[in-house]
């Protein structure tokens, strides 16, 4: 998601990963964390990092688990990566530019959508002004954002601070350097924002992945909108909507999408 860095990684998800034999490998994105931005970054050139990779680490066979913003990316990787390489994808939270992406957006997230996100300068001075305040005070910031969705994600909130904390040590990491963090979220947004030209018409299911996406129903912001509309784009995924969820779903059911992968 935004802020992903390396550091996003809950404690009992790498458990739960054991226990299924598998391994997990958290991937920044250009401009993230530790991550140097790229002028020629694009989201199809990510596949091919995933890839390189993946080579890198020999790792033949692989799936790919997309938070929030990092969703456009595996959305990508499934389109472009080879089933023979990519197993499966969970999509969750996803954003995509759906007809009615905004429908169930709050005011601010609207207002984004439609504008902030397609320009650079107004985008920047946002995140500019927003990440000196969340890097002073980072659990604030992550509270302020997620809490007040749904009973679900205050309750995980509260009880769990180890997900506050998780947000926390992204968003110190990826703003101790200002102005490389800010110009790193701001190119990642211009990215996805704009129509990604991906016609998965052109493919049949034996060509993709196996796709699975989950969101919550009370997410204002990777509403449930996009999520509907990403499942009827793409052949053979299959879609679950956590009633009374909002954008804390990937923590309250890791373990589900463990499964589905």
């Amino acid at each position: 998601g935004t802020p992903g860095t390396r550091s996003f990684c809950h404690p009992a998800w790498e458990r739960a990963a054991i226990t299924r034999n598998m391994r997990i490998h958290v991937i920044e994105r250009p401009g993230y964390g530790q991550s140097s931005s790229r002028k020629d970054s694009s989201m199809e050139s990510f596949s091919d990092d995933v890839l390189e990779y993946a080579d890198h680490c020999n790792i033949i066979r692989f799936s790919i688990v997309g938070y929030s913003a990092g969703a456009p990316y595996a959305t990508v990787s499934a389109y472009m990566l080879p089933k023979e390489r990519l197993d499966s994808v969970c999509l969750v939270s996803p954003i995509y530019p759906a007809p009615d992406a905004t429908k169930s957006m709050t005011l601010f997230n609207k207002l984004a959508w439609k504008y902030i996100l397609k320009s650079r300068i107004i985008s920047h001075s946002i995140v500019k002004m927003t990440a000196k305040s969340a890097f002073k005070h980072p659990a604030k910031a992550a509270v302020e954002e997620f809490m007040g969705q749904s009973k679900h994600d205050d309750i995980l909130a509260m009880t769990h601070p180890e997900i506050i904390e998780v947000f926390g040590r992204c968003i110190r990491e990826q703003y101790l350097n200002l102005k490389k963090g800010v110009k790193g979220q701001v190119d990642d947004f211009l990215l996805f924002r704009w129509d990604w030209k991906l016609d998965f018409s052109s493919k049949s299911t034996e060509e993709l992945p196996k796709v699975h996406i989950l969101v919550g129903s009370q997410d204002r912001g990777s509403t449930p909108e996009m999520a509907k509309y990403l499942h009827s784009v793409i052949p053979g995924s299959s879609l679950d909507i956590k009633e009374n969820c909002a954008h804390l779903v990937l923590f309250g059911f890791f373990e589900e999408i463990l499964d589905a992968l």
